[in-house]
C-alpha cells in the first residue's frame, strides 16, 4: 500500500445490487477494477477514500472501499460523469486521509505493547477500530486503569514515537513469523504466508493493514478515554498526529475563553475558579438563609388568611421562586403551627416549571381530606402530574400561567372531599 495511484481498467459496475454496464452523473454504486491502490476495509481499519479520473475529468468520488469474500475490491462511488465498463481510469487514494489512518493504526501496535509493559503480559487485543480521526483499542484487563497507569502508557507510546523506530512490513511463512515472536490476534484465521509488521524491536505483530514507515510519522498520541466494554474487556480511545494538534488548539481556546469569563490570567484560572466557587457557595448559603427567614415570616400570615371549608382551615399560596426542598421546609413549618384540622397547599416556580406540595394533618384526614387526591387534581390543571398519601403529596406542573387556577381550585376540591 505504498503506491497511492494506479491506472486501472473498469471491469465491473454495480448499482442497486445489480451489475450494470455504465453509471451516469449522480448515480451511486460500486466500481470494480482489475487492480487498485485502495485498501479495503478489514481488520478494524476503514477502507480508503479518494478519486477516479478519466483523462482530465473527475468521474467518481470514492467514499469507501470494501472487499468481497472472493477477493473483489468494491469502490463505493458517486459518479460525477458517465463511467462505463472497459474505461481506463486513474485511481487516486486520498493521501492525507490514508496517512492519518496509518498513524492511528501504527499507534495501536505500540499501544498494545505499552499496555503489556504497564499492566502485565495478560493484556491481549480484543478488537480495534481505526479511521482518520481516532483509534479505538479493546484489550483484556479486569479493572479500570488508574490515571497514573493511563499517563504511563501514553508516555511510553510517545517515547517510542520519538525514538523514530523503523516500521517494517515483511511477508513470510507463518512458522517463521511465529519464531519472531510476532503477536497474532486470538481467533483470527491465518494462511501459510502472513505479513509481519514491526515497530523497531518494540512491537512485532501479524497485520495486513496500512502503516507508517517510521514511528516518528505518528507525531504524538493522546489518550482521550479508558472505559469498560464488558466483563474483563477495557477500551482505550486515542488520537494521533494532526488530531493531537487540533486537540491542543481546542483546549487552548477553552482555557482562553474560560479565563476571559473569569476575568483571570489563563495561567491562574484554577485559583480563580476555586475562589469563585467558594464565593458562590457562600452566596448560596446566605440566599438559603434569607429564603428560610422569608418563608418563616410568610407562614404566619398564611395561617391568619386561611379559609374555613367544612371545619377545615385551607391554606393555599404561591411562594414565588424556589426549590422543592424550600417548599417542603415552608410546609413543615406551617404544619407545626396548626392546632386544628388543616389542609396546606403550597407552590413555587423553578426554571419555568411549578413545584407543588400538599399536606393534611390527621384531623383533616379524619374529616375526609386527602392530600394525594388534591395533588392529582391541581397538577392536572397546571399541565403536570403528582400524587401521594392522604397526609402528604407532591407534584409538578409545566404551565406556569395556570398556577393561580390550580391554587384557586383547592377549596372546591376540599369541599367535595369533605362533603361526602
Amino acid at each position: 500500500y505504498d503506491t497511492l495511484e494506479f491506472d486501472a481498467k473498469v471491469v465491473g459496475l454495480v448499482a442497486d445490487s445489480k451489475e450494470v454496464s455504465s453509471l451516469s452523473k449522480g448515480d451511486k454504486g460500486f466500481l470494480v477494477t482489475d487492480k487498485t491502490p485502495f485498501y479495503a476495509e478489514m481488520g478494524g481499519e476503514v477502507g480508503d477514500v479518494g478519486l477516479a479520473v478519466k483523462g482530465d475529468n473527475l468521474i467518481a468520488e470514492i467514499k469507501n472501499t470494501t472487499k468481497t469474500p472472493d477477493g473483489y475490491f468494491l469502490h463505493e462511488i458517486e459518479a460525477q460523469a458517465e463511467i462505463s465498463v472497459g474505461d481506463t481510469v486513474k485511481l487516486s487514494v486520498d493521501k492525507a486521509t490514508r496517512q492519518a489512518v496509518q498513524r492511528n493504526h501504527s499507534a495501536t501496535h505500540i499501544l498494545q505493547q505499552a499496555l503489556k509493559d504497564v499492566l502485565g503480559d495478560h493484556v491481549a487485543q480484543a478488537g480495534s477500530f481505526v479511521n482518520a480521526e481516532r483509534l479505538r483499542f479493546d484489550f483484556s484487563h479486569f479493572t479500570a486503569m488508574t490515571s497514573e497507569e493511563i499517563k504511563k502508557t501514553e508516555q511510553i507510546v510517545n517515547e517510542k514515537i520519538m525514538e523514530a523506530l523503523p516500521a517494517t512490513k515483511q511477508e513470510m511463512a507463518i512458522e517463521d513469523a511465529k519464531k519472531t515472536g510476532a503477536k497474532a490476534l486470538f481467533g483470527e484465521k491465518y494462511g501459510d504466508v502472513v505479513r509481519v509488521v514491526s515497530m523497531g524491536d518494540y512491537s512485532v505483530e501479524f497485520c495486513g493493514g496500512c502503516h507508517v514507515n517510521n514511528t516518528a510519522e505518528i507525531g504524538l498520541i493522546k489518550i482521550l478515554s479508558e472505559s469498560g466494554v464488558s466483563a474483563g474487556i477495557r477500551r482505550i480511545e486515542a488520537i494521533t498526529g494532526l488530531n493531537v494538534v487540533n486537540y491542543i488548539y481546542e483546549k487552548e481556546n477553552l482555557i482562553t475563553k474560560t479565563a476571559e469569563i473569569l476575568k483571570s490570567n489563563p495561567t491562574e484560572i484554577d485559583l480563580k475558579a476555586s475562589s469563585t466557587v467558594a464565593e458562590v457557595k457562600e452566596l448560596q448559603k446566605n440566599l438559603d438563609s434569607m429564603r428560610e427567614k422569608i418563608a418563616q415570616s410568610m407562614t404566619g400570615n398564611l395561617l391568619s388568611d386561611a379559609e374555613m371549608v367544612n371545619g377545615i382551615a385551607v391554606v393555599s399560596a404561591d411562594m414565588g421562586e424556589g426549590s422543592m426542598d424550600e417548599l417542603r421546609v415552608a410546609g413543615d413549618q406551617l404544619k407545626e403551627k396548626v392546632t386544628s384540622a388543616t389542609v396546606i397547599v403550597l407552590a413555587n416556580r423553578n426554571d419555568g416549571k411549578i413545584n407543588f406540595i400538599s399536606l393534611a394533618n390527621k384531623e383533616a384526614v379524619a374529616l375526609g381530606a386527602h392530600a394525594g387526591m388534591i395533588m392529582k387534581e391541581i397538577t392536572a390543571i397546571a399541565g403536570g402530574s403528582g400524587g401521594g398519601k392522604p397526609d402528604s403529596a407532591r407534584g409538578g406542573g409545566k404551565e406556569v400561567s395556570k398556577l393561580n387556577d390550580a391554587l384557586s381550585a383547592v377549596e372546591s376540591i376540599v369541599n367535595t372531599q369533605t362533603s361526602k
